[in-house]
């Protein structure tokens, strides 16, 4: 067993979401990835948008997790490589190649838009990192809609409200 370094930008940043998703997942760390921005227009299996990664003139927060490399394969199944997501390697500042999961080209809607809970569980993990405040506010100003199916919306709501109060003291919203 060894570990790799996983780069988390998207609905994976909250350490307490991740650990829970895989058991081996250790937060080492902060970083950015420049030559890179953060874009809600994967499309997801319930229809909304999901975060990817695209090539611009910008750079993206992203935390990083070292994680058993026997535990990849769990990562890959939660993320839906292949259904949407292919694996990558990006440079992150201080921490050198990390593999993330980028859309396909295929999966890119640019018409879509997240559920407000999806936006809310990137919005809780850039604020547990204390991201800088003009990153969060673009993030927070980015258009969301409710998800129609009641119960993923209230599953997801009580995982927002673990994420809360998971929060450091002083940063819960």
């Amino acid at each position: 067993m060894s570990d790799m370094f996983y780069a988390a930008y998207g609905s994976n940043l909250h350490p307490h979401r991740l650990c829970t998703r895989v058991e081996t997942a250790r937060l080492v760390g902060t970083g950015l990835v420049d030559g890179m921005g953060v874009r809600f227009h994967k499309r997801g299996l319930d229809g909304s948008a999901k975060c990817s990664l695209i090539e611009v003139a910008e750079h993206t927060h992203v935390a990083v997790y070292a994680i058993d490399t026997d535990d990849q394969p769990v990562l890959d199944l939660i993320e839906g490589l292949g259904r949407g997501y292919d694996r990558a390697v990006v440079e992150v500042s201080g921490f050198g190649p990390c593999w993330t999961y980028i859309a396909s080209s295929e999966a890119v809607d640019d018409a879509l838009v997240p559920h407000h809970w999806y936006k809310r569980l990137v919005l809780l993990g850039c604020e547990y990192h204390s991201f800088p405040a003009d990153y969060i506010e673009a993030i927070r100003s980015i258009p969301s809609s409710d998800d129609p199916l009641v119960e993923r919306r209230t599953l997801n709501h009580e995982l927002i409200t673990q994420l809360e109060q998971a929060m450091p003291a002083g940063d819960a919203p």
